[in-house]
């Protein structure tokens, strides 16, 4: 089955977990809490290492593409969170594509 691969900096992959991991205590005994702390422990246990040519470290996951869905999804959910009502990029786009 193919995977989504998804790369993070070490920095970005903190967060990412940070965020998962309040994201599950918030959410606990719901279908997203355990969803959450079900990518939380994939992603500990398959995630790989790696490092550019300049070093810079990084970590490499790979998901199903269910499970790169459902991560990307929360990712942006939470950002919504901290993110000030945004410009309606949507209908513009639709716009764009129409014209």
């Amino acid at each position: 089955m193919e995977t989504v691969k998804i790369d993070f900096r070490n920095d970005l992959y903190n967060y990412m977990i940070e965020e998962l991991k309040q994201y599950a205590e918030i959410m606990k005994d719901t279908d997203s809490g355990k969803e959450a702390e079900k990518l939380i422990s994939k992603t500990e246990k398959y995630v790989q290492f790696g490092t550019d040519k300049d070093g810079t470290e990084f970590v490499v996951m790979r998901y199903l593409p269910s499970d790169a869905g459902e991560l990307i999804g929360i990712l942006v959910m939470l950002a919504t969170i901290t993110t000030d009502t945004p410009h309606n990029h949507y209908e513009r786009l639709k716009k764009q594509r129409t014209a």
